[in-house]
Protein backbone atom coordinates (compact mmCIF):
# COMPACT_ATOMS: atom_id res chain seq x y z
CA UNK A 1 0.00 0.00 0.00
CA UNK A 2 0.94 3.83 -0.48
CA UNK A 3 2.41 6.18 1.80
CA UNK A 4 -0.37 8.01 1.11
CA UNK A 5 -2.54 5.84 2.54
CA UNK A 6 -0.44 4.97 5.43
CA UNK A 7 0.13 8.49 6.36
CA UNK A 8 -3.74 8.97 6.19
CA UNK A 9 -4.01 5.98 8.68
CA UNK A 10 -1.71 7.85 10.69
CA UNK A 11 -3.22 10.78 11.03
CA UNK A 12 -6.80 9.03 12.17
CA UNK A 13 -5.13 7.64 14.87
CA UNK A 14 -3.47 10.99 15.79
CA UNK A 15 -7.08 12.20 15.71
CA UNK A 16 -8.49 10.02 18.02
CA UNK A 17 -5.84 10.42 20.25
CA UNK A 18 -5.90 14.04 20.62
CA UNK A 19 -10.17 13.81 20.62
CA UNK A 20 -10.87 10.96 23.14
CA UNK A 21 -8.07 9.78 24.40
CA UNK A 22 -5.90 13.02 26.09
CA UNK A 23 -8.75 15.04 26.69
CA UNK A 24 -10.69 12.32 28.94
CA UNK A 25 -8.65 10.98 31.26
CA UNK A 26 -10.57 10.98 34.21
CA UNK A 27 -14.18 11.38 35.51
CA UNK A 28 -14.12 15.03 36.10
CA UNK A 29 -13.12 15.63 32.12
CA UNK A 30 -16.20 13.10 31.13
CA UNK A 31 -18.42 15.20 33.31
CA UNK A 32 -17.30 18.28 31.38
CA UNK A 33 -18.53 17.42 28.24
CA UNK A 34 -20.97 19.31 26.52
CA UNK A 35 -23.46 18.06 23.97
CA UNK A 36 -26.84 18.80 22.13
CA UNK A 37 -27.60 15.87 21.63
CA UNK A 38 -31.22 14.39 22.47
CA UNK A 39 -34.30 12.01 21.88
CA UNK A 40 -37.85 11.69 20.97
CA UNK A 41 -38.20 7.97 20.75
CA UNK A 42 -35.53 6.49 22.99
CA UNK A 43 -33.51 7.31 25.82
CA UNK A 44 -29.93 7.46 27.09
CA UNK A 45 -29.47 3.85 28.35
CA UNK A 46 -31.00 2.44 24.66
CA UNK A 47 -29.20 4.12 22.56
CA UNK A 48 -25.96 3.21 25.08
CA UNK A 49 -26.87 -0.27 24.69
CA UNK A 50 -27.06 0.16 20.79
CA UNK A 51 -23.99 1.60 20.68
CA UNK A 52 -21.95 -0.67 23.25
CA UNK A 53 -23.12 -3.62 20.38
CA UNK A 54 -22.06 -1.62 17.24
CA UNK A 55 -18.54 -0.20 18.96
CA UNK A 56 -18.26 -3.86 19.80
CA UNK A 57 -18.82 -4.99 15.94
CA UNK A 58 -16.75 -2.55 14.89
CA UNK A 59 -13.62 -3.51 17.31
CA UNK A 60 -14.22 -7.23 16.18
CA UNK A 61 -13.52 -5.95 12.46
CA UNK A 62 -10.70 -3.90 13.62
CA UNK A 63 -9.04 -6.77 15.03
CA UNK A 64 -9.63 -9.13 12.12
CA UNK A 65 -8.28 -6.69 9.85
CA UNK A 66 -5.26 -5.64 12.41
CA UNK A 67 -3.97 -8.76 11.82
CA UNK A 68 -0.11 -8.64 10.68
CA UNK A 69 -1.06 -11.47 7.78
CA UNK A 70 -3.58 -8.48 6.67
CA UNK A 71 -2.58 -5.23 8.11
CA UNK A 72 0.04 -3.95 5.67
CA UNK A 73 -1.89 -4.66 2.55
CA UNK A 74 -4.90 -3.24 3.77
CA UNK A 75 -4.56 0.43 5.29
CA UNK A 76 -7.81 1.65 3.39
CA UNK A 77 -9.64 -1.17 4.90
CA UNK A 78 -8.08 -0.32 8.42
CA UNK A 79 -8.68 3.18 7.80
CA UNK A 80 -12.19 2.51 7.02
CA UNK A 81 -13.37 0.24 10.02
CA UNK A 82 -11.31 2.70 12.62
CA UNK A 83 -13.24 5.74 11.21
CA UNK A 84 -16.73 4.02 11.27
CA UNK A 85 -15.05 2.68 15.43
CA UNK A 86 -14.36 6.56 15.81
CA UNK A 87 -18.06 7.60 14.79
CA UNK A 88 -19.58 5.73 17.44
CA UNK A 89 -17.28 6.25 20.25
CA UNK A 90 -17.72 10.17 19.53
CA UNK A 91 -21.47 9.32 19.73
CA UNK A 92 -21.31 7.25 22.74
CA UNK A 93 -19.57 10.39 24.58
CA UNK A 94 -22.08 12.99 23.15
CA UNK A 95 -24.90 10.71 25.34
CA UNK A 96 -23.08 11.11 28.68
CA UNK A 97 -24.31 14.86 29.51
CA UNK A 98 -27.76 13.67 29.12
CA UNK A 99 -26.81 11.49 32.51
CA UNK A 100 -24.55 14.24 34.05
CA UNK A 101 -26.82 16.79 33.21
CA UNK A 102 -30.10 15.66 34.21
CA UNK A 103 -32.71 17.97 35.24
CA UNK A 104 -35.53 15.49 35.58
CA UNK A 105 -34.43 12.86 38.36
CA UNK A 106 -34.13 10.03 36.30
CA UNK A 107 -30.72 8.71 36.56
CA UNK A 108 -29.17 7.53 39.71
CA UNK A 109 -25.94 9.38 40.92
CA UNK A 110 -24.54 5.50 41.32
CA UNK A 111 -25.84 4.74 37.66
CA UNK A 112 -23.58 7.72 36.15
CA UNK A 113 -20.40 6.54 38.57
CA UNK A 114 -20.59 3.16 37.22
CA UNK A 115 -21.20 4.13 33.53
CA UNK A 116 -17.84 7.15 34.15
CA UNK A 117 -16.20 4.31 35.24
CA UNK A 118 -16.82 2.31 32.03
CA UNK A 119 -16.28 4.50 29.13
CA UNK A 120 -12.39 5.05 31.17
CA UNK A 121 -12.49 1.46 30.49
CA UNK A 122 -13.58 1.56 27.16
CA UNK A 123 -10.90 4.82 26.40
CA UNK A 124 -8.10 3.03 28.23
CA UNK A 125 -8.76 0.08 25.27
CA UNK A 126 -9.07 2.73 22.38
CA UNK A 127 -5.48 3.90 23.91
CA UNK A 128 -3.63 0.70 23.49
CA UNK A 129 -5.12 0.30 20.22
CA UNK A 130 -4.12 3.14 19.25
CA UNK A 131 -0.23 2.73 20.71
CA UNK A 132 -0.49 -0.93 18.23
CA UNK A 133 -1.31 0.11 15.26
CA UNK A 134 1.28 2.70 15.95
CA UNK A 135 4.14 0.90 16.71
CA UNK A 136 3.18 -1.58 14.13
CA UNK A 137 3.42 0.92 11.07
CA UNK A 138 6.71 2.37 13.11
CA UNK A 139 8.17 -1.46 13.42
CA UNK A 140 6.61 -3.11 10.03
CA UNK A 141 5.66 -6.12 11.93
CA UNK A 142 2.33 -6.85 14.59
CA UNK A 143 1.96 -9.02 17.73
CA UNK A 144 -0.80 -11.06 17.52
CA UNK A 145 -1.09 -11.30 21.08
CA UNK A 146 -1.42 -7.38 21.79
CA UNK A 147 -4.05 -7.59 19.72
CA UNK A 148 -5.82 -9.96 20.95
CA UNK A 149 -5.60 -8.43 24.65
CA UNK A 150 -6.12 -4.94 22.99
CA UNK A 151 -9.17 -6.29 21.38
CA UNK A 152 -10.60 -8.07 24.14
CA UNK A 153 -10.23 -5.04 26.81
CA UNK A 154 -12.81 -3.15 24.55
CA UNK A 155 -14.76 -6.17 24.29
CA UNK A 156 -15.14 -6.45 27.93
CA UNK A 157 -15.65 -2.70 28.24
CA UNK A 158 -18.60 -2.86 26.03
CA UNK A 159 -20.21 -5.89 27.31
CA UNK A 160 -19.96 -4.11 30.61
CA UNK A 161 -21.57 -1.01 28.85
CA UNK A 162 -24.40 -3.51 27.54
CA UNK A 163 -25.34 -4.95 30.76
CA UNK A 164 -25.44 -1.80 32.41
CA UNK A 165 -27.69 -0.39 30.28
CA UNK A 166 -29.95 -3.95 30.31
CA UNK A 167 -29.83 -3.36 33.93
CA UNK A 168 -30.56 0.29 34.86
CA UNK A 169 -31.10 2.45 38.13
CA UNK A 170 -33.49 -0.42 39.70
CA UNK A 171 -30.98 -3.41 38.77
CA UNK A 172 -28.06 -1.65 39.72
CA UNK A 173 -29.58 -0.93 43.24
CA UNK A 174 -30.65 -4.88 43.30
CA UNK A 175 -26.92 -5.88 42.86
CA UNK A 176 -25.49 -3.17 45.43
CA UNK A 177 -28.11 -4.82 47.98
CA UNK A 178 -27.51 -8.34 47.21
CA UNK A 179 -23.88 -7.46 47.84
CA UNK A 180 -24.81 -6.17 51.13
CA UNK A 181 -26.71 -9.03 51.94
CA UNK A 182 -23.49 -11.44 51.34
CA UNK A 183 -22.04 -8.79 53.96
CA UNK A 184 -24.48 -9.03 56.85
CA UNK A 185 -24.90 -12.83 56.23
CA UNK A 186 -20.65 -12.87 56.85
CA UNK A 187 -21.72 -10.88 60.56
CA UNK A 188 -24.08 -14.19 61.64
CA UNK A 189 -21.60 -15.98 60.54
CA UNK A 190 -19.19 -14.19 62.92
CA UNK A 191 -21.64 -13.83 65.73
CA UNK A 192 -22.10 -17.76 65.31
CA UNK A 193 -18.23 -18.46 65.29
CA UNK A 194 -17.98 -16.37 68.75
CA UNK A 195 -21.07 -18.00 70.04
CA UNK A 196 -19.25 -21.49 69.48
CA UNK A 197 -15.91 -20.06 71.44
CA UNK A 198 -16.60 -17.03 73.83
CA UNK A 199 -13.80 -15.10 74.75
CA UNK A 200 -13.49 -11.02 74.83
CA UNK A 201 -11.43 -9.37 72.88
CA UNK A 202 -8.27 -8.79 74.92
CA UNK A 203 -8.13 -12.15 75.30
CA UNK A 204 -4.48 -12.81 74.94
CA UNK A 205 -3.77 -9.87 77.18
CA UNK A 206 -2.76 -11.94 80.70
CA UNK A 207 -2.19 -10.53 83.80
CA UNK A 208 0.27 -12.31 85.57
CA UNK A 209 0.76 -10.55 88.97
CA UNK A 210 -2.76 -10.86 89.98
CA UNK A 211 -3.21 -13.16 92.96
CA UNK A 212 -4.92 -16.60 93.35
CA UNK A 213 -7.67 -14.72 95.05
CA UNK A 214 -8.09 -11.63 92.50
CA UNK A 215 -7.82 -14.37 89.95
CA UNK A 216 -10.89 -16.70 90.72
CA UNK A 217 -13.05 -12.94 91.65
CA UNK A 218 -11.50 -12.03 88.07
CA UNK A 219 -12.80 -15.59 86.88
CA UNK A 220 -16.33 -14.54 88.15
CA UNK A 221 -16.40 -11.59 86.89
CA UNK A 222 -15.78 -12.83 83.52
CA UNK A 223 -18.33 -15.08 83.39
CA UNK A 224 -20.72 -12.80 84.08
CA UNK A 225 -19.58 -10.88 81.50
CA UNK A 226 -19.64 -13.57 78.48
CA UNK A 227 -22.82 -14.66 79.80
CA UNK A 228 -24.44 -11.03 79.00
CA UNK A 229 -22.32 -10.91 75.87
CA UNK A 230 -23.92 -14.01 74.65
CA UNK A 231 -27.52 -13.03 75.19
CA UNK A 232 -26.44 -9.58 74.02
CA UNK A 233 -24.94 -11.19 71.03
CA UNK A 234 -27.73 -14.24 70.62
CA UNK A 235 -30.72 -11.29 70.17
CA UNK A 236 -28.57 -9.64 67.62
CA UNK A 237 -28.31 -12.53 65.65
CA UNK A 238 -31.71 -12.83 65.14
CA UNK A 239 -31.47 -9.11 64.46
CA UNK A 240 -28.80 -9.42 61.79
CA UNK A 241 -31.35 -11.83 60.09
CA UNK A 242 -34.39 -9.40 60.10
CA UNK A 243 -31.91 -6.78 58.00
CA UNK A 244 -30.92 -9.31 55.88
CA UNK A 245 -34.49 -9.85 54.97
CA UNK A 246 -35.47 -6.74 54.80
CA UNK A 247 -32.68 -6.17 52.49
CA UNK A 248 -33.03 -9.38 50.37
CA UNK A 249 -36.56 -8.96 49.96
CA UNK A 250 -36.47 -5.60 48.44
CA UNK A 251 -33.38 -6.72 46.20
CA UNK A 252 -35.84 -9.38 44.99
CA UNK A 253 -38.69 -6.97 44.83
CA UNK A 254 -36.73 -4.71 42.09
CA UNK A 255 -35.54 -8.22 40.47
CA UNK A 256 -39.12 -8.67 39.27
CA UNK A 257 -39.57 -4.97 37.90
CA UNK A 258 -42.58 -5.04 40.08
CA UNK A 259 -41.61 -0.85 40.49
CA UNK A 260 -42.36 1.89 37.95
CA UNK A 261 -39.82 3.40 36.68
CA UNK A 262 -41.15 6.61 35.31
CA UNK A 263 -42.77 7.61 38.82
CA UNK A 264 -40.13 6.60 40.81
CA UNK A 265 -37.45 9.34 41.30
CA UNK A 266 -33.80 8.44 41.04
CA UNK A 267 -32.79 10.37 44.13
CA UNK A 268 -35.11 8.12 46.25
CA UNK A 269 -33.45 5.46 44.84
CA UNK A 270 -30.12 7.13 45.48
CA UNK A 271 -30.94 7.88 49.01
CA UNK A 272 -31.65 4.01 49.18
CA UNK A 273 -28.71 3.13 48.00
CA UNK A 274 -26.52 5.35 50.45
CA UNK A 275 -28.31 3.60 53.05
CA UNK A 276 -28.44 0.56 52.66
CA UNK A 277 -24.39 0.74 52.06
CA UNK A 278 -24.83 2.94 55.75
CA UNK A 279 -26.46 0.58 57.00
CA UNK A 280 -23.83 -2.39 56.40
CA UNK A 281 -20.90 -0.73 57.48
CA UNK A 282 -22.68 0.57 60.94
CA UNK A 283 -23.48 -3.23 61.74
CA UNK A 284 -19.84 -3.65 60.97
CA UNK A 285 -18.06 -1.44 63.43
CA UNK A 286 -21.31 -2.04 65.88
CA UNK A 287 -20.18 -5.51 65.90
CA UNK A 288 -16.49 -5.14 65.64
CA UNK A 289 -16.96 -3.13 69.01
CA UNK A 290 -18.70 -5.85 70.68
CA UNK A 291 -16.52 -8.85 69.84
CA UNK A 292 -13.34 -6.11 71.27
CA UNK A 293 -15.35 -5.91 74.83
CA UNK A 294 -13.64 -6.83 77.69
CA UNK A 295 -15.00 -7.95 81.09
CA UNK A 296 -16.44 -4.35 81.67
CA UNK A 297 -18.90 -4.69 78.88
CA UNK A 298 -22.78 -3.53 78.88
CA UNK A 299 -25.30 -3.47 76.29
CA UNK A 300 -25.97 0.55 77.43
CA UNK A 301 -22.56 1.23 75.70
CA UNK A 302 -23.50 0.18 72.70
CA UNK A 303 -26.29 2.79 72.37
CA UNK A 304 -25.26 5.15 70.53
CA UNK A 305 -24.10 2.86 67.72
CA UNK A 306 -27.65 1.21 67.90
CA UNK A 307 -29.51 4.66 67.89
CA UNK A 308 -27.96 5.60 64.77
CA UNK A 309 -28.17 2.06 62.77
CA UNK A 310 -31.83 2.30 63.61
CA UNK A 311 -32.07 5.68 62.58
CA UNK A 312 -30.85 4.74 59.36
CA UNK A 313 -33.32 1.57 58.93
CA UNK A 314 -35.89 3.61 59.80
CA UNK A 315 -35.14 6.30 56.72
CA UNK A 316 -34.80 3.00 54.76
CA UNK A 317 -38.03 1.56 55.98
CA UNK A 318 -39.87 5.02 55.19
CA UNK A 319 -39.03 5.13 51.84
CA UNK A 320 -39.72 1.62 50.88
CA UNK A 321 -43.18 2.30 52.08
CA UNK A 322 -43.14 5.26 49.75
CA UNK A 323 -42.15 3.08 46.89
CA UNK A 324 -45.32 1.01 47.98
CA UNK A 325 -48.52 3.19 48.30
CA UNK A 326 -50.07 1.32 45.51
CA UNK A 327 -49.73 -1.88 46.72
CA UNK A 328 -51.64 -3.05 50.07
CA UNK A 329 -49.46 -6.60 49.60
CA UNK A 330 -46.28 -5.12 49.84
CA UNK A 331 -46.89 -2.23 51.84
CA UNK A 332 -48.76 -4.65 54.82
CA UNK A 333 -45.38 -6.48 54.52
CA UNK A 334 -42.92 -3.57 55.25
CA UNK A 335 -45.32 -2.63 58.21
CA UNK A 336 -45.28 -5.94 59.83
CA UNK A 337 -41.17 -6.10 59.24
CA UNK A 338 -41.10 -2.57 60.99
CA UNK A 339 -43.27 -3.67 64.04
CA UNK A 340 -41.12 -7.01 64.40
CA UNK A 341 -37.93 -5.25 64.01
CA UNK A 342 -38.37 -2.13 66.42
CA UNK A 343 -40.70 -3.24 68.98
CA UNK A 344 -40.76 -7.39 69.56
CA UNK A 345 -37.03 -7.50 69.04
CA UNK A 346 -36.61 -4.11 71.74
CA UNK A 347 -34.33 -1.82 69.38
Amino acid sequence: MSEIDQDKLKELVESIKSQFIEPYKDVQSLREIKSTTSFKDSDPLTEIQKLSQIIKAHSTKIGIVCQPAKFFENYPVVFKELQNFTNSLFYLLSILPLIHNDKSDTWTSYLAKKLDSLVLNLLNGVSSLCQDIERMIEEGKGDDNDRLITIGSIWAACDSLDELAKKGNFQLLADSIRSSCDLVDDMVQDVDSWLEDPQFGDELLIDDDLSDEDDEEKEDDDAQALKAMEKFLIQWKTNLKMVKLLLSSFAKSLATNVYNSKSTKASMLDKLHTLQLLIVEQLDEFLSDVFMSDASFEPADFKDNITALNDSLGQMVKIIKNLNTSDPKKLKWITVWENKYFQDGNN
